[in-house]
Order: C-alpha cells, then sequence, then structure tokens
C-alpha cells in the first residue's frame, strides 16, 4: 500500500508522539526510587536541613527509623518512644530531634498527651507533658499530627494536633510550659525567609492560619472559589512555603497557590 504524502506526515508525526511519550515516561519511571524502611505504614518523616543524608521517619505509627546515608540503609531506633505520630530536626542543632505520641481513642475523661525529645540523635529520650485534653463523649481521638520548630529559636514549638479534641500548642521555653493557640490542626509550615511567619492548616473546616508574629497571633487566609462556583476547603492536607513566600496548600479539592501578605 502507497500512502499518500500528507498520511506519511501525519504516521511519522504519531510515531514521534508515541516516542517522545515512551521517553517522558521512562524519564519519569526512573525519577523515583524507594528509599525505604520497606515495610510498614510511613507516616512522619523529618530530614537534617544541614545534611539531607540523614533522615528519621516514623513506622507504623510507632519507633523511629533513622538514615545516615540518603536512605540506602536504615536503623530502627527500637528505644525510641512508641506510639508515635510526627517527627522533627531542629534547624538550629540537628542532634536535637522532636516526636509528638500518635492518635489515642478514649472517652469521657481528660487524657494525658506527651511529646519527647532528644539531644543525641534519638539514641535517648525525655517525655514532655502537654496539657491535658479533655473530652466527655463517648468517643474521644486525637494525637500529634504535626511539629515546627522556629528556625532562629529553638526554645518555639509549636504543635498541632488531630481533630475532633485537638489543639494547636505551642512553647516559648523548650516545653517547661505550654499555651493553647487555636484549634485541631493538620500541618504546620513557616517561611523559609521570615520564620515569624508561620502558616497552620485545619481539617474538617479546611482554615488555613496565618501568623505574622512567631505564632503569636492568628488570621484565617482561606482559599475560595472562583467567582460563580460555590464550595468549600473541607481538609488542608499539608503546606509549603516556597522561597519566594508563595504558600502551597495541599486540599481535598486540589492544590492552591498563595503569594500575598
Amino acid at each position: 500500500m502507497i500512502l499518500e504524502p500528507h498520511k506519511k506526515i501525519i504516521r511519522l508525526l504519531i510515531l514521534l508522539f508515541i516516542l517522545l511519550l515512551s521517553l517522558n515516561y521512562s524519564a519519569f519511571a526512573a525519577s523515583w526510587t524507594s528509599g525505604g524502611p520497606y515495610a510498614g505504614y510511613i507516616k512522619g518523616l523529618a530530614v537534617e536541613p544541614t545534611s539531607s543524608g540523614t533522615a528519621f521517619t516514623v513506622v507504623d505509627d510507632r519507633h523511629l527509623a533513622k538514615t545516615i546515608d540518603s536512605g540506602a540503609s536504615w536503623s530502627y531506633l527500637l528505644d525510641s518512644p512508641p506510639h508515635l505520630g510526627a517527627v522533627a530536626i531542629d534547624p538550629q542543632n540537628p542532634s536535637t530531634i522532636w516526636a509528638g505520641e500518635g492518635t489515642k481513642i478514649w472517652g469521657s475523661t481528660s487524657l494525658s498527651f506527651y511529646i519527647y525529645k532528644s539531644e543525641d540523635g534519638g539514641q535517648n529520650w525525655q517525655y514532655i507533658y502537654l496539657p491535658l485534653i479533655s473530652c466527655w463523649d463517648p468517643v474521644c481521638s486525637t494525637g500529634v499530627a504535626d511539629i515546627l520548630i522556629k528556625a532562629d529559636d529553638s526554645d518555639t514549638i509549636l504543635v498541632s494536633m488531630f481533630f475532633p479534641q485537638g489543639e494547636l500548642l505551642r512553647t516559648t521555653n523548650g516545653g517547661q510550659t505550654w499555651q493553647i493557640e487555636g484549634g485541631s490542626g493538620t500541618t504546620l509550615a513557616a517561611d523559609p525567609v521570615n520564620p515569624e511567619i508561620i502558616y497552620h492548616g485545619t481539617a474538617r473546616s479546611g482554615y488555613v492560619y496565618r501568623s505574622m508574629d512567631g505564632g503569636n497571633r492568628w488570621a484565617k487566609i482561606n482559599p475560595s472559589p472562583p467567582p460563580g462556583q460555590f464550595w468549600w476547603v473541607w481538609t488542608v492536607n499539608d503546606i509549603e512555603v516556597g522561597l519566594n513566600s508563595r504558600v502551597y496548600v495541599a486540599t481535598g479539592e486540589g492544590l492552591w497557590m498563595y503569594n500575598k501578605y
């Protein structure tokens, strides 16, 4: 069968498109590798800011695992506190690790929660009490969702606790005392250029809060639907802030960007 010239061109273009698509797919597939640990549900992750080869992760809501070779191998810190939900590394002191207690379910009483601190890279831990959580419902639940250590002040730590009984907590003296700064949440993030600017994402209400003074005062800044559309963000899953101070908010209703003060 002899093809007409324009049909030959179309076929060549189709073949070229398929070839480019396969090359792009191969490049995409090759860009991801398993970093371990190779079994379990990974919930919390913290990468040392001065050496990206060192990282900690929470495995199965339980113990921490640590790598010092960019994920080539992992060691389980079996002496780390059990039942964890979040982990963070102090930006000024990378050997100082903070970890938060995972979700608990209880009913009709007040319950204590812990945050844990290690000053030797996760070998030894001290227990620090968080304020009592009171709930008189038949079923109550919360746990530490995220931890943020202020980049220019290691004594200022914010702890976000899950919906429905959770709270936003802050200490300015390294955990000796805590203040309740807001309701339950899912994630915390700070502006990498100005550490005084902190963002807090919430669940169920879908609110995003911003503090311009390191967590003293908060104002609500919510993703809004385009004109003519009616919906609302239900859950904020994550917040990241770029070097240009643009805020990226991952929600159940898509990815949103915010770049105005």
